[in-house]
């Protein structure tokens, strides 16, 4: 009897051993991120991607481009960096709708700083995500010159502050590819010239962007 006994509680031992093991796969299976093409991917990872976004300044529709990426922790947790710079309208008339008589007929206009995102449901092949960018930008007016020559390093254009909070829906193509679009609102502080004030910047955005990475 204490054989059978013995035997019967191996039997037993074996059979939860093997229960559990296939329990843990199956959690590990379910548990894997969504995506058109599947691939393995590990809890520490990284991306980058180019953006388009599109918002209005003062009463004019602007665009702007830039790139935003990080190290992704835990699948769901973005640190990372973002920047962006004003690509057209870049004239100062085209924004005031007069012509502009003066020295310095072009815009320059970049911001960026740290990125902090938190993705909901991260490994779903379509997923959301809410975050912000603070930093700080600047303003410059430029010469023909100093336009078309890249130098667009000035010390007398308007320096601000921002914080750039967004909702973003993305779809996972692969481990490797994402599409993402954001809604953001940008908040600034610090313009303040004959031309721009800060409200003329506090508006909504929408973007686009493909990003690359480990998903």
């Amino acid at each position: 009897m204490s054989i059978l006994i013995k035997k019967s509680v191996i039997l037993l031992a074996i059979l939860i051993f093997n229960v559990s093991l296939f329990a843990d796969n199956d959690h590990k299976s379910k548990t894997k991120t969504s995506s058109l093409l599947a691939f393995n991917s590990g809890s520490l990872s990284g991306y980058v991607a180019p953006v388009v976004s599109a918002m209005q300044i003062g009463d004019t529709g602007s665009r702007f481009i830039g790139y935003r990426g990080g190290l992704i922790i835990d699948y769901n947790t973005v640190i990372g960096l973002a920047g962006y710079r004003l690509s057209n309208p870049t004239k100062r008339e085209e924004f005031a709708n007069v012509d502009y008589i003066g020295d310095e007929p072009y815009i320059f206009l970049r911001y960026g700083g740290l990125l902090l995102e938190y993705h909901f449901f991260a490994r779903s092949l379509l997923h959301f995500s809410l975050g912000t960018t603070i930093g700080k930008g600047r303003l410059d007016f430029l010469s023909e010159e100093e336009y078309n020559e890249n130098n667009r390093r000035r010390l007398d254009g308007d320096s601000f502050f921002i914080v750039q909070p967004e909702i973003a829906t993305y779809c996972n193509v692969t481990r490797f590819c994402r599409l993402g679009l954001v809604f953001s609102y940008m908040y600034v502080k610090g313009i303040d010239n004959n031309e721009f004030k800060d409200e003329d910047l506090r508006k909504m955005s929408g973007a686009l962007f493909i990003a690359f990475g480990w998903f």
